[in-house]
């Protein structure tokens, strides 16, 4: 779970560690426990769309792909609810999720995305 507002970071963890899930939190993908992380290969990154320093979650995503040794599935979570926004992920087959962010959306994603 990548997101730089700590208040989200930290609730996301909770909800995602009481459904059973290990869960990596960073502020920034280039944080030492994402590299630790992806060595473990996880089973889904969740990534906010604007992160710090204008990184976008589409190129976070692909620099932790990039880093990785699989293909990283992963999603996007969004208060931009904009069509440019929607097209932009959606060319890189990204599912999105907007913020405030529904615990029943979530949880269907992730079973649909076998990590539930």
């Amino acid at each position: 779970m990548i997101d730089n507002d700590p208040a989200i970071l930290s609730g996301m963890e909770a909800l995602l560690e009481n459904w059973g899930l290990e869960v990596v939190a960073a502020r920034d993908p280039a944080e030492p426990c994402v590299a630790a992380a992806l060595e473990r290969k996880p089973a889904m990154a969740i990534v906010d769309y604007q992160l710090d320093d204008g990184l976008t979650g589409e190129a976070a995503i692909a620099a932790l792909r990039a880093r990785a040794d699989y293909d990283l599935p992963a999603m996007v979570i969004t208060a931009d609810r904009s069509e440019e926004t929607k097209a932009r992920l959606g060319a890189f087959s990204l599912p999105i999720l907007n913020k405030p962010v529904k615990p029943a959306q979530l949880r269907a994603l992730l079973r649909q995305r076998d990590v539930l």
